[in-house]
């Protein structure tokens, strides 16, 4: 196409425009384009849904210089369940919910020390709402962290204002 050419394609353009035959139609497309942007909104518009409860908590204490990625382990043979990241010599807290738990509400873990090929499985513990899950990594210098713990702690409600605290 030569210049010619286009300056002519644009001087059509233009005069389709200027006389009045476009502006309807550039009219009922913006009001097309609205409408379909309003149906687009309100159909993305969820329900909402009350977020689970918390169970309990895992507090994770990396005494290792190697950073963990922390799983829950929901059911043997099913995929795992990604908590978070606790960079080394740190401490970390994640919420448990009840589907990060096992049948019966344990909890098991899986620490994977990045940049190593080896990952840790964890027995499980009960863990309740008057219960907080600990976990102490510990890892050698390959990023074995087998000798790692889980354990529970027995918590009281501070907010209960009934309860007698012994003197």
């Amino acid at each position: 196409m030569r210049f010619r050419d286009r300056t002519d394609a644009w001087r059509r353009l233009a005069a389709m425009f200027s006389h009045g035959r476009g502006t309807k139609t550039l009219v009922l497309g913006a009001q097309l384009v609205t409408l379909g942007f309003a149906l687009a909104a309100s159909s993305c518009v969820g329900r909402a849904v009350a977020p689970e409860p918390d169970v309990s908590s895992l507090v994770v204490r990396n005494r290792s210089v190697f950073d963990v990625n922390v799983y829950a382990v929901p059911s043997p043979v099913g995929p795992v369940v990604r908590l978070g990241t606790v960079v080394g010599t740190s401490n970390a807290s994640f919420p448990l919910r009840r589907h990060h738990l096992q049948p019966g509400g344990l909890l098991a873990v899986r620490l994977h020390a990045i940049g190593t090929r080896t990952s840790w499985t964890s027995a499980g513990v009960a863990v309740g709402s008057d219960m907080l899950a600990v976990l102490d990594v510990s890892a050698d210098a390959f990023g074995d962290c087998s000798t790692s713990s889980l354990y529970t702690i027995v918590t009281t409600d501070t907010t209960d204002t009934t309860a007698r605290v012994p003197r």
